[in-house]
């Protein structure tokens, strides 16, 4: 069977039917002597003379109007669109169907021309289907959204208190400001003040498109909804940042999107922030703020000494300086070639041991506070002494260096980022 066009729709039917398979439109003329084709617009059959069927003239559509608003934490949906009389005869049981089998919303439809079944907007009886009182919506888009009463509690004798539905997810934790979200609360269950932004990055990435149907625009988007937070830390914050882009996030044509491992973590996150049995995070909100690393600046004579010491041929074996990501492992390395290697003193400040690093191999991930502080902590006393501002390798750290250097990997460690003791 060849296809043959319909006049109506110009959708292609089968020519052993006479009318449209999508619009049911008549195709052909149906006298047993005729059956020829029907030409659009037309009243009578050009082959025949047969009249044709008349359609029917009511076909002003009806606005169906459904509006939603968002006041603090109430959420309210908008919805619009418009059928003709004959739709809404159809689709008026399953309206009333859906309006009884959930909570109750003020919906209205409504018919024009002809008087056809359909609620007028304040109708009490007039908007009656098959038994069930009509649902009410403000008939116009431009009219008021519906009373603040509708949500809190009845009001009316035979309605039903309506609660807002509870948000899902990383949604509950956000309120939309603009183009922006802003946290609801400052605890995100971090237990450093780098995973307490990490946790707030990942979680505003999951809520964003949520919101804004769109991934988080850009790098600089989530740096400035974490300053409107309060959840962010001048020096640090761009680390962290991109840390968390390379392992949970990942770049689109349009921002940022989260990945599979990035949703992972989120509900790890999430079922931390829930467990109100779970330790509190850190507490940023209480610290000071920091400042740069204290002595990291160079006289122009230390910046002159630390190049000639980049000058000077270092041989790492097996090491590969490459496989290096926690500032802990690059002092090791740093404080091992100057001083025990090269030789060129007995021990260091921290920042000429982490610009000899730069300046002999280029790229360090370390920031100068990470650098720092992981001479200090305690976890790496067994690695690092001190004399004076100074600082030396013990045997454990000389150990732990030449191992690398024998062909022992290197394992990888907490990340320490530059969170405060």
């Amino acid at each position: 069977m060849t296809p043959i066009t319909c006049p109506s729709c110009n959708a292609e039917t089968s020519s052993e039917y006479n009318f449209c398979l999508n619009c049911d439109g008549q195709i052909k003329c149906l006298n047993p002597g005729c059956n020829k084709l029907l030409i659009a617009g037309k009243t009578f059959c050009f082959g025949c003379g047969q009249p044709l069927p008349s359609k029917s003239l009511d076909t002003q559509a009806n606005r169906y109007v459904r509006k939603i608003d968002q006041k603090g934490r109430d959420y309210h949906e908008y919805t619009e669109f418009s059928v003709s009389d004959d739709a809404v005869r159809e689709l008026a049981p399953f309206i009333v169907g859906q309006m009884n089998s959930r909570p109750p919303q003020r919906v209205v439809y409504q018919t024009r021309g002809n008087g056809s079944p359909g609620a007028s907007h304040g109708s009490q009886d007039g908007g009656a289907l098959q038994g069930h009182e009509a649902p009410q919506l403000p008939a116009k888009a431009d009219e008021a959204p519906q009373s603040e009463q509708d949500h809190e509690g009845v009001t009316d004798e035979g309605k039903k208190e309506v609660k807002e539905q509870p948000r899902e997810g990383a949604l509950r934790y956000f309120i939309r400001d603009g183009d922006y979200l802003v946290a609801k609360q400052k605890d995100f269950k971090g237990k450093s003040w780098k995973f307490q932004q990490k946790h707030f990055i990942l979680l505003y990435a999951s809520a964003y498109p949520q919101f804004f149907e769109k991934p988080v625009p850009s790098k600089e988007h989530l740096k400035t909804a974490a300053q409107k937070s309060h959840v962010y830390d001048t020096n640090n914050f761009a680390n962290y940042l991109n840390q968390t882009v390379r392992r949970e996030l990942t770049e689109v044509s349009n921002g940022f999107a989260v990945t599979d491992d990035g949703e992972k973590e989120i509900k790890k996150i999430i079922a931390l922030i829930e467990d109100e049995k779970a330790k509190a995070g850190y507490p940023y909100w209480d610290r000071s703020s920091a400042g740069p690393a204290k002595n990291s600046r160079l006289s122009k004579g230390e910046r002159d000494t630390i190049k000639e010491w980049a000058k000077d041929k270092v041989h790492l074996g097996k090491l590969d300086v490459r496989d290096i990501s926690s500032p802990r492992d690059y002092a090791l390395v740093a404080l091992w070639i100057i001083t025990v290697h090269l030789k060129k003193a007995e021990a260091v400040r921290w920042n000429h041991a982490y610009y000899y690093y730069k300046e002999k191999y280029k790229a360090i991930s370390a920031t100068p506070n990470a650098f720092r502080k992981s001479l200090g902590r305690k976890i790496n006393e067994k690695y690092f002494k001190k004399s004076g501002e100074e600082f030396y390798l013990t045997s454990d750290g000389r150990k732990q260096v030449e191992g690398w250097i024998a062909g022992k990997p290197i394992e990888k460690t907490a990340d320490e980022g530059d969170e405060d003791e």
